[in-house]
């Protein structure tokens, strides 16, 4: 055989495993006719059995002579290994594919690739038997795992392991994790011996970050391709490997993350990787969540509506746009006024099930103490949105907050046919103002 070795390793195995048995005669009159094999010489036997000696040691696949003098891949009889041999198969075939048809790799996508990185370290953790910590979208953003088993359910990887802060046994899709590390406690764990994967994926539960349910299929499949690097966690991202731009919209109060406002602002400005939680009504608590994911994620822009864009005022994000949309500082009195003290319903389903939250007195006397001892802080660019005739907020307190957020440094924009949720005026201003200006 001529040409690269490996590629002619891989040739061979997939040749083979494509046929219930083939002959050595079979075997040479495809490697004539093969673009690997530079002068079109015929393959000698003694490099044939030199190739499969190479191909036992390497893949750990054995090949095998049968009756009728035909070659085939000898399987072992562990269940198991039978099924990861047939999954390294499917590899090299899509290898040898390409080795083949190079002009055609732009033709062929290959979902969550980016995933093969976690293969090592977590391997290495479960023979070490040592913990490790997950960096996750959304939800708690980093937990602490002892790694059981690495699962493949349909075309997705998962991790699957004890939750040392929860207890609980989960699987955490591999699209879902941004960067995975050692535990820095060292915590060492050991396999339960009572603990049987087979019992787990007969109903299997999914970590947090994620939605707990087979849903799960769907969203992990739109994250895995937008993986961005994390200083001292990109330890396993690849080089030269370039995400989308993160954003992050913060909704107002009885909303949630499956809000009207942030699926349009999902599919119109596409080219951005959005994020969005369910916040709750602490005013504090959600500052105090907003920064963490700034800290983590890093955000180019950060888009509030109502509440949110009044919790976006206070975000320390001094390298990001900041985008806020009549920005509710008048937020007490539109509560006691307006919207109304007492048990009110979320307008949108939210992850934890909770449907219903309670507005008091006392939160109103929170929210006002917490603005006026908290100073508004500046992005790298500032720009707030308001309607000419707010009717939630009301006039005098729209023109209140323009005037504030003007003193602060906010470039003020009104868009005279808007109202309090997003406009037209509202989303034509981020395109044409906002998003071209963006920082890479």
């Amino acid at each position: 055989m001529a040409g690269n070795v490996y590629k002619q390793y891989v040739w061979l195995l997939d040749l083979i495993s494509r046929y219930d048995g083939i002959t050595f005669r079979q075997i040479d009159e495809h490697w004539r006719s093969s673009s690997l094999n530079e002068d079109g010489a015929p393959l000698s036997k003694r490099t044939f059995h030199n190739h499969i000696n190479k191909i036992e040691q390497m893949f750990d696949i054995e090949i095998g002579a049968g009756t009728g003098y035909k070659y085939y891949i000898n399987y072992s009889g562990d269940i198991d290994m039978k099924s990861m041999q047939q999954s390294l198969l499917a590899h090299i075939q899509m290898s040898n594919a390409l080795f083949a048809n190079p002009r055609l790799a732009d033709r062929i996508w290959l979902d969550g690739f980016l995933s093969f990185r976690y293969y090592n370290p977590l391997i290495q953790a479960m023979e070490r038997g040592v913990a490790v910590e997950l960096l996750l979208f959304g939800g708690k953003i980093v937990v602490r795992v002892e790694p059981y088993y690495i699962k493949q359910f349909a075309t997705e990887w998962f991790l699957v392991g004890r939750d040392r802060d929860g207890g609980e046994i989960n699987a955490y899709a591999f699209s879902n994790i941004i960067s995975i590390r050692e535990s820095l406690d060292g915590a060492h764990f050991e396999l339960p011996s009572d603990f049987s994967i087979k019992e787990f994926l007969a109903l299997p539960k999914f970590g947090k970050g994620a939605n707990n349910s087979n849903d799960l299929y769907i969203e992990c499949h739109f994250k895995h391709k937008y993986t961005t690097r994390r200083g001292i966690w990109a330890s396993y991202i690849p080089e030269g490997y370039r995400s989308k731009i993160d954003a992050i919209y913060v909704h107002g109060l009885a909303s949630g993350a499956k809000s009207s406002t942030f699926m349009e602002l999902q599919q119109r400005f596409a080219h951005l990787r959005w994020m969005c939680v369910d916040f709750g009504e602490d005013l504090e608590q959600n500052v105090e969540h907003l920064n963490q994911m700034v800290e983590f994620y890093k955000p180019k822009l950060i888009v509030g509506t109502s509440m949110g864009g009044l919790e976006t005022l206070f975000v320390n994000a001094p390298n990001a746009v900041k985008v806020v949309c009549n920005p509710a500082l008048s937020l007490a009195n539109f509560i006691r006024n307006s919207f109304g003290l007492g048990t009110h319903n979320y307008l949108y389903p939210r992850k934890d099930g909770v449907q219903q939250f309670d507005l008091t007195e006392q939160m109103c006397i929170d929210y006002e103490h917490y603005i006026a001892t908290h100073p508004i802080l500046l992005g790298q660019e500032n720009h707030a949105i308001f309607a000419l005739h707010d009717e939630l907020l009301g006039d005098e307190a729209t023109l209140e907050a323009r005037r504030v957020l003007s003193d602060a440094g906010y470039t003020v924009f009104v868009d005279p046919h808007g109202e309090h949720r997003f406009s037209e005026g509202t989303f034509d201003y981020l395109q044409r103002e906002v998003i071209p200006h963006l920082p890479l």
